[in-house]
């Protein structure tokens, strides 16, 4: 086993797994919708990105890996087998794959946000970005992350960079697609967790801008 496992790895391990459960609701909603095509693509994609197996603990994984490094591999496994399963089935099915991505994306948010919602501090919007990135995988704990800023009813999230696209686009996804799924997994979450708030996006780092910036607004 790796020589030493504190509580900031257990949190990031548990990202990891909301990331992975993600990209399997996506892949059971392409299932759902695009029937026997979808086993061929999955299998497809299984060849080159296999699925992250959640549900075991960190200490039965990691082995005599470093922990570092092995985090960073999974992270990027999570994110390159999502991204490959968005162009896989957008490839052949188009704009309809994308819009079974978003919804399941979505419905996997509001899933997430209900197991959570209890831990949520009323009307307390620093207490629904801890909430919420406690979930949201985005990176290493030393990466240049997600920076909040209450801003009288609202926290704007701030983000000089995007921490994911390196692993979307090394697996051919469209980035803006993947940002786009994101968001939605967000706003779902959102909608679960602290109903009394609403989400928006004023730009992002895939659509075009200098840097990423989301708004949590008290309702």
């Amino acid at each position: 086993m790796s020589m030493f496992l504190g509580p900031i790895h257990h949190w990031l391990y548990n990202k990891i797994e909301v990331g992975a459960e993600r990209a399997s609701a996506i892949e059971e909603a392409f299932k759902e919708n695009f029937g026997s095509d979808a086993e061929a693509l999955i299998a497809g994609v299984d060849e080159s990105y296999p699925a992250f197996p959640t549900g075991l603990p960190l200490e039965d994984i990691i082995g005599d890996a470093q922990i570092h490094p092995f985090l960073m591999g999974l992270i990027r496994m999570v994110e390159t087998r999502e991204g490959a399963l968005v162009k896989a089935f957008g490839d052949k099915f188009g704009d309809k794959a994308t819009e079974v991505a978003l919804s399941a994306a979505a419905e996997f948010g509001e899933k997430t946000g209900g197991k959570v919602k209890g831990e949520i501090v009323a009307g307390d919007l620093e207490s629904v970005f801890r909430n919420l990135y406690d979930q949201q995988l985005d990176g290493m704990p030393c990466d240049q992350g997600a920076q909040p800023d209450v801003q009288g009813n609202k926290l704007v999230i701030h983000q000089s960079e995007c921490l994911h696209s390196n692993n979307w686009k090394d697996a051919g996804a469209p980035v803006e697609t993947m940002c786009k799924i994101t968001g939605a997994w967000m706003e779902g979450f959102l909608k679960a967790a602290a109903p009394d708030t609403a989400y928006s996006v004023e730009e992002t780092v895939a659509g075009g801008a200098g840097a990423c910036r989301y708004c949590i607004s008290q309702a």
